[in-house]
């Protein structure tokens, strides 16, 4: 189940304005529940208030929260500030960390647009000698090939990337 970057900012936030308005924490997930939530942010709420629900520690309901890819930075941070009596300060931290990662997404997809941009034109750029030599059949031809490899390499490129950040999330070692 998805359990995105955005609603996990989202939940985050939510969940330390609630928090330090001195709602406790099944209060505050109840609310949360009350209105419209992604799949991930209801899975990761039920969840907690399962656990919850059987005396374990807000970190350890967190902990066996299963199939959201929970990382050990978000258990830590929350075990750690629930122990000190500020959960709502581990929340806001959490939302504000999530909140960076889906900028820097956002920008790095946005700066990768121009580098499409002259991967495209440049292939044109190279079609143009190729169709007066041997003609506009062969040409294009040669185009599809070159922006089929350029698109295989790019695509390979993004999953490598993909898989690498999904594990990050889960493991210290890979992040």
């Amino acid at each position: 189940m998805a359990f995105s970057v955005n609603d996990r900012a989202q939940l985050y936030y939510e969940l330390g304005k609630l928090v330090n308005a001195g709602l406790s924490l099944p209060a505050a997930a109840e609310a949360i529940l009350d209105s419209p939530v992604s799949r991930g942010q209801r899975a990761f709420l039920t969840q907690l208030s399962q656990g919850l629900d059987q005396s374990k520690t807000i970190g350890e309901a967190v902990a066996d929260i299963r199939g959201l890819g929970i990382s050990t930075l978000e258990i830590s941070i929350i075990t750690a500030t629930e122990e000190t009596g500020r959960l709502g300060d581990g929340f806001d931290q959490l939302a504000e960390y999530f909140e960076m990662r889906r900028n820097t997404v956002r920008e790095i997809r946005g700066q990768l647009v121009y580098p499409a941009i002259l991967l495209h034109l440049a292939v044109l750029i190279l079609i143009v000698p190729a169709a007066v030599n041997r003609g506009i059949g062969p040409a294009v031809t040669e185009a599809v090939i070159t922006l089929a490899v350029a698109y295989a390499i790019i695509w390979g490129t993004y999953v490598f990337f993909k898989r690498w950040a999904a594990r990050a999330e889960t493991s210290a070692q890979a992040d």
